[in-house]
């Protein structure tokens, strides 16, 4: 027995004959009569007496009506809960950022009756997420030279990449670093600097040694390369020691850290972009959407 079998006998009896059920259901006389027949057979007693007039209920056909629509009534609930879950919950995966994490902290204020989930994870992971319809979309940076690779890999895997902003690459740094005062530095004072960069970091220059050569720097230049996993901590470490890190982030200086310095790198044509991805085959959330035009805004 399946469900639309119940469902085609119940509006059948609705409606009054099969051909006012068929047109009810976007169907054929025959396929109501035929699905209705099969549930019959079924449960081995006539449901239905037919005519010219239409439908009426046999003495079983009565005790099975009223079962089965308490039955679709509780499947539309459980439908209607399932929707409302669905259309309260946002989930979302993000390269390392201190404004997203901080702008979704607050949308989450915001709208206390949502529920989320919020992955920060590095690009391969964030792609597997939407993917496998973990989250619904996904914040990326992209360096201009990771881009054509970029689309080729969204492309195959059905996924929409859309920009949201250009950044510069920068040199942020502590009071303990010895350009804390620069206006700016050159790409070859970024030379032989000890740097800390995040594992999942749009720049990571531990697995990335020599990518940014023709842009920026070449890897083998770096004397030496801290890595973490915890924003924390690279924020304790610009603050505390004389290591550096090369990134971009979308706030502006005076919404960071103020003891830490964003200093742009003269004559750098490095460049990074940063927006979203999501399944083509999706549509959005509204609650996603809501968020999305937000960070819009914030960015502008």
């Amino acid at each position: 027995m399946e469900l639309r079998e119940l469902q085609f006998f119940v509006v059948s009896v609705d409606a009054g004959s099969l051909s006012r059920a068929a047109q009810i259901l976007y169907t054929t006389q025959p396929h109501v009569s035929k699905t209705i027949k099969k549930l019959e057979r079924t449960l081995g007693y006539q449901l239905l007496e037919r005519s010219k007039k239409g439908v009426e209920l046999t003495k079983e056909g009565e005790k099975v009506y009223d079962q089965a629509r308490k039955m679709l009534s509780s499947m539309e609930e459980i439908q209607r809960i399932h929707t409302e879950t669905r259309e309260s919950t946002i989930r979302i995966a993000s390269m390392p950022s201190s404004l997203l994490s901080e702008e979704f902290a607050t949308f989450l204020a915001e709208h206390p009756e949502l529920r989320a989930v919020y992955y920060e994870e590095a690009l391969e992971k964030i792609i597997h997420h939407i993917c496998h319809r973990q989250v619904e979309v996904g914040f990326v940076f992209i360096s201009k030279m990771q881009r054509q690779a970029f689309e080729r890999m969204i492309q195959k895997r059905k996924m929409t990449f859309t920009p949201l902003k250009e950044k510069d690459m920068a040199l942020y740094v502590g009071p303990n670093h010895p350009y804390y005062e620069k206006e700016y530095v050159t790409k070859e004072e970024l030379r032989n600097l000890r740097y800390v960069q995040h594992e999942e970091d749009q720049i990571s220059l531990l697995h990335t040694s020599g990518h940014l050569q023709e842009d920026l720097i070449d890897g083998r230049d770096f004397q030496q390369i801290v890595t973490v996993n915890s924003s924390s901590l690279m924020q304790e470490l610009l603050r505390e020691t004389d290591l550096a890190n090369l990134s971009c982030d979308l706030q502006k200086e005076k919404e960071r850290d103020s003891r830490i310095r964003t200093i742009p790198i003269r004559k750098s044509h490095a460049k990074v972009c940063f927006g979203y991805l999501h399944r083509q085959d999706c549509q959005l959330r509204s609650y996603t959407e809501t968020y999305l035009k937000r960070l819009q805004e914030k960015l502008k």
